[in-house]
């Protein structure tokens, strides 16, 4: 985060600062949402709003849909490969079908259940295909 504030500060003055803020904000709002849920830990909310800093707020969108479809679709495939995708779909149709009938939600989760996935791995490749993608590795 200081490096991009003090990189974007000293090439560009102001305007410089200005960017590194936006894109630090941009690059934690991105994760704010998945973070409040328990999708996400805090320390990728923060190294994306590093990165934020660094490259700006529209390098930082892109990189970060780039990591979070890659995450998605790596979630998917474990999911798919140890079986919980079939559990998981028949415990959401429960969920509707309950919450239908009794005009409740409750969404109670087992904490057996969980799987922890490091997404920082696919926030980090977001991140080097939104830098190859911008040029500045050819």
């Amino acid at each position: 985060m200081m490096l991009g504030f003090g990189f974007n500060g000293i090439m560009n003055g102001g305007q410089g600062l200005f960017f590194a803020g936006t894109g630090f904000l941009a690059g934690g709002a991105i994760l704010l949402l998945f973070f409040l849920a328990g999708g996400v830990g805090a320390g990728d909310v923060k190294y994306l709003a590093a990165c934020g800093a660094l490259m700006g707020p529209r390098f930082i969108f892109r990189a970060a849909v780039s990591g979070i479809i890659l995450g998605g679709v790596a979630v998917f495939v474990f999911m798919l490969l140890t079986g919980r995708l079939s559990r998981l779909i028949t415990n959401v149709y429960f969920i509707i079908k309950e919450s239908v009938s009794t005009g409740k939600l409750d969404v109670t989760e087992s904490q057996d259940d969980k799987v922890y996935i490091p997404y920082g791995l696919f926030l980090g490749i977001g991140v080097i295909i939104g830098v190859i993608e911008t040029g500045f590795i050819h």
